[in-house]
């Protein structure tokens, strides 16, 4: 809040400081605290997939899984390079947050590693 008056935090360092945020509610319980901070890191230009990543998480541990489908696709759109979208792929796979989401067709076709849910290349 009082960076939003300021401007003191380079969009990188805001993203950073409310993925964290975001990702510590997510480990205390509190989803819908944990979803509005990631939303907000998801939205600085310069995030990345990290606060996507942790917004899937977050919205899988609350049950919402077609938004959580949403948000690891957000994820693995914005990866900058393949060995990015690697690294997202094997945690989406070992993550026991995701677990709900395993079974569902379009879990196992978002981590296919040449394709995203469009079918589009990934790079």
């Amino acid at each position: 809040q009082r960076d939003a008056k300021k401007g003191a935090l380079a969009p990188a360092e805001r993203a950073r400081v409310l993925e964290n945020a975001g990702t510590a509610s997510r480990l205390l319980g509190r989803t819908r605290d944990a979803a509005r901070w990631l939303e907000s890191a998801s939205r600085e230009p310069s995030s990345g997939p990290s606060p996507r990543y942790q917004l899937a998480l977050t919205y899988a541990s609350a049950g919402k899984l077609s938004r959580a489908l949403e948000s690891l696709d957000a994820a693995f759109r914005t990866a900058r390079t393949p060995a990015e979208t690697r690294k997202l792929v094997i945690q989406a796979r070992v993550d026991t947050e995701l677990d709900a989401l395993r079974d569902l067709p379009e879990f196992r076709r978002l981590l296919r590693p040449d394709t995203g849910s469009d079918g589009a290349s990934r790079r």
